[in-house]
């Protein structure tokens, strides 16, 4: 089946034909020409503007995308995450990053960021979700059921 046909009804842009292959396939072809993924020890932006919670809770509904941009597999929740990154960046000059961890459905992407008084801030950027575009502290147990609002973040993307 066509990856073109998946996805027909979900965008308002045209589509090319795609080809589907694993991440694993991916990361083997990458290997043979010397690319790999990046590590924890890669150097990116060596700082990080933090701004207030108020200023957070201020740009939190730009960084909301609708629920129908979502494709599986190509545009989910790491996407979702790493675009509302990018525009509070560009936009807003603030550091919100890609976050993966556990939430009710499972593992999953979200953004993240830190306020000027260092307290970490959750944000669920599809606007599918009920508690979507407001910031919440992240739950850092995980000693019974996370439902609703409660993520457990679990790795960062800096």
């Amino acid at each position: 089946m066509c990856i073109l046909n998946l996805f027909k009804k979900k965008t308002e842009f045209p589509l090319i034909k795609t080809e589907p292959i694993s991440r694993d396939d991916y990361l083997t072809v990458l290997a043979k020409s010397g690319i790999v993924p990046l590590s924890a020890t890669d150097p990116l932006d060596p700082l990080l503007a933090l701004a207030s919670k108020e200023d957070l809770d201020i740009i939190a509904p730009e960084l909301v995308y609708p629920a129908d941009y979502y494709l599986t597999n190509i545009w989910d929740c790491e996407d979702y995450a790493l675009q509302a990154g990018l525009d509070a960046g560009r936009k807003f000059g603030v550091s919100v990053r890609l976050c993966l961890g556990w939430m009710e459905l499972g593992y999953h992407g979200f953004a993240l960021a830190m306020d000027k008084t260092h307290k970490i801030w959750i944000l669920e950027n599809n606007a599918g979700f009920p508690h979507a575009g407001k910031w919440f502290a992240p739950t850092l147990t995980m000693d019974k059921p996370l439902i609703g609002d409660m993520y457990f973040p679990v790795k960062v993307f800096i």
